[in-house]
């Protein structure tokens, strides 16, 4: 703004009146006609600014506007690398400002303004620019008050008490200072920074009011309040020692004066400066609680120490020192839960704040299936992220089993007193902080709790004979035991169902251990081993509901589940049908032998006969291979895998269980019990056993016919044989052994056709 337009606008300032405009010009022309006066244009343009009508509310406006530089650069920090920003309400609204008549005016009008008694007219400008800014300033410090008393009311604010100049407004929910108060811009300034540690520390005792005593929030989240009462306590130290400065101020100076803090005071002093420097550590802190404060809300136990856990990630020194010293206390319910869970088994947690959950409604014969769950929601983020990065498995889940498997050495093995050693030796002390030690402690009694499981398990329960007895009477390993049933069992089991008693079968299998070599097994083991009969159907044999049956119970129930002890019953059923088509084929077999000279005797059958032979003796060669690849291939390989699995690589129940679940699901798969893709082949295979009972029917019935035309020709009977008779029987036994060529398994050839026996028997037969 030039010269000119500069005197036009003071000019006009003072169109009201026509005797100020006079004389304003009068003092003007003086002004221009000084010699010895430089800058004029920079003086006129600062009464110019000073004549600027701004309320001090304006003034106010534009300091409400804006934070403070060292107070947003504090800010800023908190912002950096996860933590939000808070910009309190107390930062919009407490800088408020006078507004009386008299100092809303400018100090132009206080100079233009003054009645005649305190201002001689006639006197030059400048000094009566003099006269009114001391007029000013003596009616401005009128209402000044001391800068003690405003420390005075700043101890009051810190500790959320209003003071006599200062006061909370809950309108506006900020700090505001009386507007009859006359403060400089500067003093307002440091009150204004001053001041947020009051509304923090109501704003922290709030929340602790609130929560210390409220259990929905868990142990952890009182804790978390313990922890900012014991923090809030460090800092009603710091205040007591603020006061006794002020009181020590106080003494020496009681009448210092806000416009003036330096000059005053003594160098050993509280200003309102010093004290902004004293409590910028404290001002951080405040910023830091009131911050998780707001993070944690509807927050409990392992997901509370997550969140707080997040904010350590942070490059500020200050900030992560204050984080991981405020968790390590926050977390010790965690921590005691987490070594009662690992060292004992127990789960103290009433409010459901630790990652394990536990189900009191499941018995103690589900345990390990049901009884415990995994929370992921309340699994800390430094368990589940900085340490689970494991060779052989999640960290989490080595906490989860040692728990499990510590009860259930209480309750299913029935051995506290393995428990009672290990609480009794040395427990490692567990803390946020330790990190690798809690690591190296979990990894220790991971191992060893489940060392002693496993060892539990093979010595006291028997588990490796249990598994062998399964393979050997429910897998029909045990061959001659097997054979006793069947020549013991076979004819009974071919009449109807219904026909069977379940005692006459137990006394059948009594013999049976008794003749075979399973009477040297464990008594226990033979204890177990039972007779059973399946749901009876109409038409159906003894074959067809008998099977054998093992019991089993805790703790070794665990490991044979009902899902598992199905899987046995559908392959014995299998192998026994197997094992039945073979014992009926070789009786067969032998009956053709035994008598084949008399038969060979009788013209119109010798070629049936021999026809028979073949066909019977390809049948049996291709159940002796189907059963040898079923024994061998399947059983024996898949058993030598789990045996060796358990004995040199299993680590905990677990990985058992897995273990025999895999084997289980080995022998149903290659054996065409299980899956999609072997039902085609299991529907054959049926198929081809059925043909070969049908066979060995219609071989009955030509033995018979037999046996009559030997007996009848004996007797020196030259009558014909019943032709008719005997077509029918040859088209059964030709169709019979077309139907078993055709449906032979061609997926097996390598195995039952390995020397193309098949094959040519095929073409010899339809040759002959």
């Amino acid at each position: 703004m030039d010269a000119d337009k500069l005197f036009h606008r003071l000019v006009s300032l003072q169109s009201g009146s026509s005797s100020k405009q006079l004389r304003f010009e009068t003092l003007l022309n003086k002004l221009m006609d000084q010699n010895a006066v430089k800058n004029k244009w920079a003086i006129l343009y600062l009464l110019n600014e000073l004549s600027e009508d701004n309320s001090a509310s304006d003034i106010g406006y534009r300091s409400r506007s804006r934070i403070p530089s060292a107070a947003q650069s504090d800010i800023d920090s908190f912002s950096s690398q996860g933590l939000p920003n808070l910009t309190s309400p107390h930062h919009q609204t407490l800088a408020r400002t006078h507004d009386g008549s008299d100092t809303s005016r400018s100090i132009r009008r206080k100079v233009s303004d003054e009645s005649d008694a305190s201002m001689d007219h006639n006197l030059p400008p400048a000094q009566q620019l003099q006269v009114g800014l001391r007029t000013h300033e003596a009616e401005f410090s009128s209402k000044q008050v001391p800068e003690a008393a405003i420390l005075r009311d700043i101890m009051f604010i810190f500790q959320g008490i209003d003071g006599t100049y200062i006061k909370f407004d809950a309108e506006s929910d900020a700090y505001v200072i009386d507007d009859m108060v006359g403060i400089s811009r500067s003093a307002r300034e440091l009150i204004h920074k001053l001041t947020e540690l009051g509304w923090l520390y109501k704003r922290i005792q709030a929340f602790i009011a609130t929560n210390i005593d409220n259990a929905s929030i868990g142990l952890v989240g009182q804790s978390f309040c313990s922890s900012l009462q014991r923090e809030m306590n460090d800092y009603y130290k710091l205040i007591a020692v603020l006061e006794a400065q002020i009181s020590k101020s106080e003494g020496k100076d009681p009448t210092f004066l806000a416009d003036d803090l330096d000059t005053t005071l003594s160098t050993n002093s509280l200003t309102l400066k010093r004290l902004v420097v004293w409590m910028r550590d404290s001002l951080q802190r405040l910023r830091l609680m009131s911050v998780l404060i707001d993070a944690c809300q509807d927050q409990k136990g392992g997901a509370f120490v997550s969140v707080i856990h997040n904010y350590t990630k942070h490059g500020d020194p200050f900030i992560q020192k204050f984080i991981s010293q405020l968790l390590e206390e926050v977390s010790a319910p965690f921590w005691e839960m987490l070594r009662m869970w690992i060292y004992e088994g127990e789960l103290e947690d009433p409010y459901e704040e630790f990652f394990v959950g536990c189900d009191d409604s499941v018995s103690e014969e589900e345990l390990w299936q049901k009884k415990y769950t995994f929370r992921e929601g309340m699994l800390p983020s430094f368990i589940s992220n900085t340490l689970a990065q494991k060779v052989t498995m999640d960290l989490h889940y080595q906490i989860f089993s040692i728990g499990k498997s510590l009860n259930f050495i209480r309750y299913n093995c029935h051995e506290s007193a393995v428990i009672q050693e290990r609480s009794q030796g040395h427990v490692q002390t567990l803390r946020y902080g330790n990190i690798s030690a809690v690591e190296n402690s979990i990894d220790k009694a991971y191992l060893d709790t489940s060392r002693q499981l496993l060892n539990i398990l093979k010595d006291k329960f028997k588990l490796m004979e249990h598994l062998k007895a399964f393979k050997r009477y429910l897998l029909l390993s045990q061959g001659d035991f097997i054979q006793y049933l069947l020549d013991t069992l076979g004819s009974g089991l071919s009449k109807p169902a219904n026909t069977l008693f379940r005692h006459n079968l137990t006394g059948v299998l009594e013999a049976a251990i008794r003749a075979s070599n399973a009477q040297y097994d464990d008594p226990s083991i033979l204890a177990r081993l039972d007779v059973r009969l399946l749901e009876i159907s109409p038409q159906d044999l003894g074959w067809d509901v008998f099977t054998l049956d093992y019991h089993v119970d805790s703790p070794i129930n665990t490991i044979f589940t009902p899902q598992a002890m199905q899987q046995y019953l559908k392959m014995f059923n299998f192998l026994w049908r197997l094992k039945r088509v073979e014992h009926s084929l070789s009786a067969a077999w032998r009956g053709l032998v035994t008598s084949g000279r008399q038969y060979n005797s009788i013209p119109e059958l010798a070629r049936d006969i021999r026809s028979a032979q073949i066909v019977i003796t390809s049948m049996i060669h291709f159940t002796s291979q189907l059963q040898y690849y079923y024994l061998f291939e399947v059983l024996e390989c898949s058993w030598e895998e789990l045996s060796d699995y358990i004995e040199n690589k299993c680590i905990d129940l677990d990985s058992l269980i897995d273990a025999h679940s895999r084997y289980l699901t080995d022998i149903t798969t290659k054996g065409f019990l299980n899956g999609s893709t072997n039902q085609n082949m299991l529907l054959r295979l049926f198929k081809i056993l059925d043909t070969a009972l049908q066979y060995r029917t219609s071989l009955d019935q030509l033995i018979a016919l037999a046996d009559y035309e030997f007996t009848r020709r004996d007797a020196n009977r030259h009558s014909g044989i019943d032709t008719s008779k005997l077509l029918k029987i040859r088209m059964r036994l030709t169709a019979g052994a077309d139907s078993f060529q055709d449906d032979d398994l061609r997926s097996l050839s390598t195995r039952l056709d390995y020397n193309d026996f098949y094959g040519r028997s095929t073409s010899t037969l339809r040759s002959g």
